[in-house]
């Protein structure tokens, strides 16, 4: 019973974010609107505290339902094991999310295309460039 129960469980959970990925462009267009900063402290806190309220959560049931029989769990806890779960999947889901839309680029700079250039105004210049099958030499010939 308990196996048929932890089964059902994973399911329901496996659903539930194959279900919030549907959710996900939502939520990046009203995300995309917070600055970096609050974008990276709350998709880093979504991420430690799902499985900070996951592990007290369960360690709260085990202690308040006590031991358990071997045929499986009873229904009460159970169901509140299987809403752990998906509070877990919610916010993981959520700050993985959050923590993407960090790396999508947000705006260009006003200083132009070729800013973010880091060889860009450094002693540092391509010397060749590799083009069908040989090297291009980008030098000027000094010899006389």
């Amino acid at each position: 019973m308990f196996w048929l129960q932890g089964a059902v469980s994973f399911a329901i959970w496996i659903l539930y974010g194959i279900g919030l990925r549907c959710r996900t462009e939502r939520t990046v267009a009203r995300v995309e609107s917070w600055s970096r900063n609050t974008r990276a402290a709350v998709g880093a806190a979504c991420l430690i505290l799902s499985g900070v309220l996951l592990l007290a959560g369960l360690a709260a049931l085990r202690t308040l339902a006590g031991p358990q029989p071997s045929d499986g769990l009873e229904t009460v806890p159970w169901i509140a094991v299987t809403l752990l779960g998906i509070t877990f999947v919610e916010l993981q889901v959520l700050g993985a999310t959050i923590m993407v839309s960090l790396a999508k680029p947000t705006s260009v700079s006003k200083r132009g295309p070729g800013a973010s250039n880091p060889w860009r105004g450094s002693r540092w210049r391509t010397i060749a460039t590799y083009r069908e099958g040989h090297w291009i030499s980008k030098r000027k010939d000094r010899r006389r």
